[in-house]
């Protein structure tokens, strides 16, 4: 690896295109009695577009109603995408959430380097919002229409921000946390691996 992933994706109109991107993030929401958890991977593009941002791909998401096989999941398309960071809210309410997560990580991904980091502006669901739609403003996040986010995001309005957004619109609560960390700052490359080198036959003996 060059400090680069490559991905190819087919468009909607069945094009396929390749994206070499600087890195991804995650972004989770935690369950609540109305709604489920969901994740979110994006990819952030290499180069950079008019505006001085450089972009955003929808890469991954998913929702389960049972934090253990929504990680499971999420884990797995982290793997795909070299992601490592996981944005939330580290409100005491989620504390639960958090310990299971960490319980998960040691016993079955320990290797995987996986990190829950507190997302930005998490207490302010509107301003994430707001962040959400600069971005697409700018051209500047690729959503793809068949996503559950993509519609959460059609169908939200001012009048729905006044009471448990983060549950009804669990898809942008969780978007909202990983593009809050883009928003604050850019991916770095991931690092160069260096392939491991030959193994001697004493170890085998």
């Amino acid at each position: 690896m060059d400090g680069r992933i490559i991905i190819d994706v087919t468009s909607e109109e069945g094009q396929k295109n390749r994206y070499y991107l600087r890195g991804a993030r995650c972004g989770l929401s935690w369950p609540s009695a109305s709604s489920p958890a969901y994740y979110c991977l994006l990819g952030q593009l290499v180069i950079g577009n008019i505006t001085g941002k450089y972009p955003l791909l929808l890469l991954k998401e998913g929702h389960e109603q049972l934090p253990g096989t929504l990680f499971q999941k999420m884990a797995d398309d982290m793997g795909t995408f070299y992601c490592r960071e996981i944005y939330v809210d580290p409100s005491d309410k989620f504390r639960s959430y958090t310990v299971m997560f960490n319980q998960f990580r040691h016993r079955e991904r320990n290797l995987q380097g996986l990190h829950l980091r507190p997302a930005p502006f998490f207490q302010s669901f509107s301003h994430g919002v707001f962040i959400i739609k600069e971005w697409i403003k700018d051209e500047a996040l690729e959503i793809s229409k068949e996503s559950i986010v993509y519609n959460q995001l059609k169908t939200i309005s001012a009048e729905n921000l006044r009471e448990n957004p983060e549950e009804s619109f669990y898809a942008i609560n969780g978007m909202r946390f990983v593009v809050g960390a883009f928003e604050t700052s850019a991916c770095s490359p991931p690092s160069r691996r260096v392939p491991p080198g030959p193994v001697s036959l004493e170890a085998w003996t």
